[in-house]
């Protein structure tokens, strides 16, 4: 089994893999960039020693009784990734635009880092991959092709959950054009049927939800509470992240980089001081929370800021940093008698 490092908030360790130019040292400046500021809420990364690969892991280990075999998924959210080509010519001179817009520190385009990100996945072999949200930018046939060419590749499995930009296109936004027309495209690469993903592995069940729309539909909520009955441990990954129930970190961020509603209430959460769940999903958010739930974290996007948090005194919810600045999550669950 591949060592493991403990990462903190702050300072942020890259495991060096055969065969592939990572680099292990470097530090994560929770500060907002003066090249992205407000406009993405991304975090600056300053790296020590800047390598044309380098990608940011935030490394998490939970600890799970009863557990008897380490379970490790990589995941990734906010990839943002803008390829055009001739069939989507009417939206060319957008697409453009975007693609100079979402770049990595290192100058590196969106397209590039998911590469980065991809060889990082094959290197290390998980046991799932979870992309959680605005992996493509809109649904152009050419981003739409070549993330599914490159997870195509991979021996890996995935779970694709589609974010509120996964199915934009041109001006259509959260519009009947957009869901009649370009949100089927992604069907490609996902099951976009109901909402709602699941697999299923021997002490663990990973389901991902569609919650673009700052809901999630009567079928996640049905899923859930069905693996829920399953007696193993439960990951859940939405794009939305679940407004914490403790500390208000997340929240305050949130307002800072991405502005605030009426009433001071967050317009990226969802929660009662955020985007008020409609009656699904808050059931849906009980469920992870209820005393006796199997579900220990809940993966998230959408802020394209780091940040980890405690959505009851058991839950941790993990946000990633964006995938076009090659920031990934690694979460590891480990068994109590194994170390680190």
């Amino acid at each position: 089994m591949r060592g493991r490092r403990g990462l903190t908030v702050l300072i942020v360790m890259l495991a060096t893999l055969s065969g592939c130019s990572f680099n292990n040292d470097y530090v994560v400046k929770t500060e907002l960039s003066s090249l992205f500021g407000a406009k993405t809420g991304c975090i600056k990364v300053e790296k020590k020693i800047p390598v044309p690969d380098d990608i940011t892991v935030h490394e998490e280990v939970i600890t799970v009784p009863g557990l008897t075999e380490e379970f490790e998924l990589v995941f990734t959210a906010d990839n943002h990734i803008s390829l055009c080509d001739d069939r989507d010519a009417s939206v060319a001179e957008k697409a453009k635009e975007r693609y100079e817009y979402f770049k990595c520190f290192d100058g590196s385009h969106a397209d590039e880092s998911f590469e980065s990100v991809i060889k990082y996945v094959e290197s290390e072999e998980p046991n799932l991959f979870v992309l959680g949200g605005d992996v493509v930018d809109s649904a152009m046939y050419a981003g739409i092709e070549f993330v599914f060419g490159k997870l195509s590749e991979l021996e890996t499995p995935y779970l694709y959950g589609i974010g509120n930009h996964d199915f934009e296109y041109g001006s259509e936004y959260y519009t009947s054009v957009a869901f009649s027309e370009y949100l089927p495209r992604l069907s490609q690469i996902s099951d976009i049927s109901n909402g709602v993903r699941s697999i299923e592995f021997d002490e663990v069940v990973v389901l991902i939800a569609d919650d673009y729309c700052n809901k999630v539909t009567p079928a996640a909520l049905a899923e859930l509470r069905r693996v829920c009955t399953l007696g193993k441990t439960v990951i859940v990954s939405v794009h939305v992240p679940i407004e914490p129930g403790v500390g208000d970190s997340l929240w305050e961020m949130s307002k800072a980089i991405w502005g605030q509603g009426a009433d001071a209430r967050s317009r990226v959460l969802l929660g009662s001081n955020s985007c008020t769940p409609d009656e699904t999903t808050q059931a849906f958010i009980d469920e992870i929370l209820r005393a006796d739930s199997p579900v220990k974290a809940v993966l998230a996007g959408h802020v394209h800021f780091y940040h980890k948090d405690m959505l009851n005194d058991r839950v941790t919810q993990f946000v990633a940093g964006p995938g076009f600045n090659k920031e990934i999550t690694k979460l590891i669950l480990k068994p109590e008698n194994i170390q680190k």
